[in-house]
């Protein structure tokens, strides 16, 4: 989950957080020019989710660029808009640790645009205690901020 819930019968553990920023293809900035604020952001496509169907509001990240943003190219899948983004169709809010593994990616505006979120791990209380559960949901967290933390590292 994105979102720690507040209700339910529910243990909620932090796995780790990560970065978010805006990117566009190298191929896509070599057509429309650089990007030197926020301004411009205006003049240029956006990839992004569909604002009526984001199921956690930690997934609304186009207000938080500029009210002005509008994405023209929606998605509920974030690979789909990593995949539109790579190939030319606008800039679009991404995860680092996605696009550190595409060489064709430009990250834009660093200074403006750097947005932190929390991936969170959510069990019913009642499987909670379950040993095959917790074995389970250890290796998964491990993993998961192994992962992060290697390409926090690789980008830096």
């Amino acid at each position: 989950a994105v979102s720690a819930p507040d209700s339910g019968r529910l243990r909620v553990q932090k796995i780790a957080d990560y970065g978010l920023g805006l990117y566009a293809s190298k191929q896509y900035l070599a057509d429309h020019g650089p990007i030197t604020q926020i301004a411009d952001l205006k003049h240029l496509r956006g990839v992004g989710y569909v604002s009526d169907l984001i199921f956690d509001k930690e997934l609304d990240y186009i207000p938080l660029v500029d009210a002005t943003f509008r994405p023209h190219l929606t998605s509920t899948s974030i690979h789909v808009q990593l995949h539109a983004v790579r190939n030319g169709a606008g800039v679009g809010i991404l995860h680092h640790f996605m696009a550190a593994e595409h060489d064709d990616l430009v990250r834009i505006l660093p200074d403006d645009i750097a947005l932190t979120r929390t991936f969170w791990y959510l069990v019913h209380e009642d499987y909670a205690q379950l040993e095959r559960i917790r074995s389970c949901a250890k290796v998964l967290c491990d993993g998961i901020r192994d992962a992060l933390q290697h390409e926090t590292a690789n980008a830096s």
